[in-house]
């Protein structure tokens, strides 16, 4: 069977399904989240924290100070990420606010935003398909992701972080693995993966993975030096720029094991100058000075990594504090291998994948020439992708979008396997297979053996920490004189985007002292509790009952102040505020002169 594997789809029909896809993801979470749409409620506490960095930049603060100055005030939260992906989202809220009042503007930019960057997704995937196939498989890849929910989700309204870009760089990445190699391709790949490394340390991976495919079709011949030398040239060269543009020059002295900084730019810059050398000493004329090129390269590079910052080693998150760490980063299930999740999470990240697998391996085995080396490549990214996605289960998002390709090749051979058997009736009957091999199907059955299987639903994190924030409390919270509030972490950044409060912390790891104080705080018995609470800046103690946070502290510490706050048990020091109507919500003005409770510390 023939798919024109290696031919061009270049179309106009291309850039209307990219638009009716676009349309289509917005009517679904139209739909799916209206009241979202409505409240400003984020699915992530990272969007609702990436507003408030935009608001805090458009209303004068620095472009080189990224930290958030009412998380622990005065001393503020260090923050590690990119100002530049603020920008796009400030020109948006600008924009509509010729027209409009700023706050309707701001809201309709948090809806706009992120379905221009899933249409800057949709073209970079486009890239990907017209190098692998026809019109017919450019077309079906086009239209894949609307049924990949994993993907969708990083693009749908409100969804301001950064995982939208990462997914878009990725993208464009596996475009300029595809088809010839050449300097000049080689250095936009090494820009693309820089701007990618900003983003996050988590592109690391990623680096790795194309590196490591450059690297390797360099030393099966010498025609790959140039794409590997403009990778890692251009690569290096615009991280080091990279650093101070955002963070001003002195952010290139400062080790972070956890960002773009000293020891990732040793690294570049070790391994960058060793392999010119090694080039310029030994040549490429044969495997072997090939070979030792590249073990040069890497062992620069690991070397000055080593040299700059050993503590690093340990990986980025090494250094966390164990109690921060037991209970808070273990937690963050986005960010554990799928060892660590349920079994029909492990299975929702797997199936796309799975399926995308077995097609692009029927697609190279059906492709000769140049057709098979593009689909090769292609393989070899999925397969790495799948890995990392499996250790890291939010790089299950990259993991689905390179399968896209695949699962297109999957669904164009049933259909055409169908469309040649006889009779008509199961023709057409076999013809509807072609839908059981969309992601979906697989997952809904998943979910609906979870289902029958759970002996009681539950509910979703995000759903019960927003509960905490409906209007009505947001109001009672925006009534009262602006304070520092002593918060769940969970919740302290819809505190800073809905309200003028300050919080002393947010689940942001660099503020790891902040992070243990209110776990401590809130894990602790009365003694430890009251001596962290009113140690602190906060005048006022919010509590919220019934979240997955709490659901922590009360398992932990049965007899700590959250679970001693559920039972209505209130220390002296905590003096109780008005409460109003149904709200779970509860306040405390902190009361540092009340006496202590003889040998409780209450």
């Amino acid at each position: 069977m023939t798919l024109a594997i290696g031919g061009k789809a270049r179309h106009a029909g291309d850039y209307a399904i990219i638009l009716l896809s676009m349309l289509a993801v917005s009517l679904f979470y139209l739909f799916y989240q209206p009241d979202s749409f409505r409240a400003l409620d984020f699915i992530d506490p990272d969007d609702a924290l990436r507003l408030v960095e935009v608001r805090d930049w458009m209303g004068g603060q620095s472009w080189f100070d990224v930290s958030q100055h009412r998380i622990n005030p005065p001393a503020g939260g260090q923050m590690h990420w990119w100002r530049l992906l603020d920008v796009p989202i400030a020109a948006c809220i600008w924009l509509f606010g010729l027209f409009i009042a700023p706050a309707q503007a701001e809201h309709i930019a948090l809806i706009v935003w992120p379905l221009l960057l899933y249409g800057l997704f949709l073209l970079m995937l486009r890239a990907v398909l017209q190098q692998l196939g026809g019109r017919a498989l450019c077309w079906t890849g086009l239209l894949i992701p609307v049924t990949m929910i994993f993907v969708t989700r990083q693009f749908a309204p409100l969804r301001i972080d950064h995982h939208g870009w990462q997914i878009v760089a990725a993208t464009a990445l596996l475009a300029l693995a595809l088809g010839a190699r050449s300097g000049p391709k080689g250095a936009l790949a090494g820009l693309v993966m820089a701007f990618y490394l900003s983003i996050s340390l988590e592109a690391l991976p990623y680096f790795l993975l194309f590196g490591g495919l450059f690297a390797f079709s360099y030393w099966r011949g010498a025609d790959g030096w140039p794409m590997l030398r403009g990778f890692l040239l251009a690569c290096t060269f615009a991280t080091v720029l990279s650093v101070p543009a955002s963070r001003g020059w002195q952010a290139l002295t400062v080790s972070y094991c956890d960002g773009l900084s000293a020891p990732y730019l040793g690294a570049l810059v070790a391994g960058s100058s060793a392999m010119l050398l090694a080039g310029r000493i030994m040549g490429h004329a044969s495997a072997a000075r090939r070979l030792i090129l590249l073990s040069v390269t890497g062992l620069a590079a690991l070397a000055a990594f080593l040299l700059v910052a050993p503590q690093c080693s340990r990986g980025p998150f090494g250094q966390l504090d164990p109690l921060v760490h037991d209970y808070w980063y273990l937690n963050v299930k986005e960010g554990l291998p799928l060892t660590a999740q349920t079994l029909d999470m492990a299975l929702y990240s797997l199936i796309p994948t799975i399926i995308g697998l077995i097609g692009s391996a029927l697609a190279w085995r059906s492709s000769r020439g140049a057709a098979r080396v593009n689909w090769s490549r292609l393989l070899t990214l999925q397969i790495g992708a799948g890995i990392i996605s499996c250790l890291v289960m939010r790089a299950m998002y990259v993991s689905h979008a390179f399968a896209v390709p695949g699962v297109a090749v999957t669904l164009l051979m049933i259909w055409h396997w169908a469309r040649r058997l006889e009779p008509a009736p199961l023709r057409i009957l076999a013809s509807t297979a072609v839908v059981l091999a969309l992601p979906p199907v697989p997952m809904a059955a998943v979910a609906k053996m979870q289902s029958a299987l759970a002996d009681e639903p539950t509910e979703k994190t995000e759903m019960r920490v927003s509960a905490c924030f409906r209007s009505a409390n947001i109001d009672r919270l925006n009534a009262l004189p602006k304070a520092v509030l002593f918060a769940p972490i969970d919740i302290g950044p819809s505190i800073l985007t809905d309200t003028g409060h300050s919080v002393i912390a947010t689940g942001h790891h660099r503020n790891q002292a902040e992070i243990k104080a209110v776990m401590q705080a809130f894990m602790g018995d009365p003694a430890l509790a009251r001596s962290v609470v009113t140690q602190s800046r906060a005048d006022l103690l919010l509590f919220c009952p019934d979240t997955a946070e709490m659901d922590v502290y009360i398992k932990v510490a049965p007899n700590g102040l959250a679970a001693r706050l559920t039972k209505g048990d209130i220390p002296a020091w905590l003096r109780p505020l008005p409460h109003h109507g149904a709200s779970p919500i509860r306040l405390y003005r902190i009361d540092r002169t009340a006496p202590s409770l003889p040998g409780s510390g209450r």
